[in-house]
């Protein structure tokens, strides 16, 4: 999809000229919309609504076709292009195809092995903010992801992930050994 409106703030590029003037009025505005729960503030209340599902957990947008569930309605339509198998986005550089753009801008930085995120304290560099977000929390030491089941905390969500699945495994193999020697008793 081409974008050619450009804001000349942080180069952010737009379909529409409307989509541009929308995102010019957040570099303007105070940031004047604040989540109750975590203090974070927005500038758009449409911003904020959006970000209040992610503390509910709410899912108002669901597929027709498989009825699985979406907090934004962006990610339902990208979920249908898995249904469709359409990969409107391609590199540039190898052909290879996308149904997100999201993945193929992730895709990009292998090409150009820019690391745009970098950290404050060490300065390390990555190219994907999320793993400077990981890595931020080695300095801090936070660990925001806590398991119900037991006292262990984790600062990296596929390890604590790969931590819930144990407990999945326990209990199911604690309730296969109930339903076997009740088989056979």
């Amino acid at each position: 999809m081409e974008k050619p409106y450009t804001c000349d703030l942080d180069s952010k590029a737009h379909s529409q000229q409307n989509h541009l003037i929308t995102h010019l009025l957040t570099h303007k505005k105070e940031k004047s919309f604040a989540c109750d729960v975590c203090r974070k503030v927005f500038s758009q209340k449409s911003h904020l609504k959006s970000h209040l599902r992610t503390h509910s957990k709410e899912k108002p947008f669901v597929c027709d076709i498989c009825n699985k569930a979406f907090s934004e309605k962006t990610n339902l339509q990208a979920h249908l292009l898995t249904h469709t198998k359409e990969k409107p986005y391609e590199c540039g550089i190898c052909s290879k195809a996308f149904s997100r753009l999201s993945t193929l801008k992730r895709h990009l930085l292998m090409h150009t092995k820019e690391k745009p995120f970098e950290c404050d304290v060490c300065n390390k560099t990555f190219s994907l903010k999320p793993n400077l977000q990981r890595h931020l929390r080695t300095h801090t030491n936070e660990k925001p992801f806590a398991c119900d089941f037991c006292i262990k905390t984790f600062s990296c969500p596929k390890s604590f992930k790969r931590h819930l699945l144990r407990h999945s495994i326990q209990n199911s193999r604690n309730h296969s050994l109930v339903m076997c020697s009740e088989a056979f008793s």
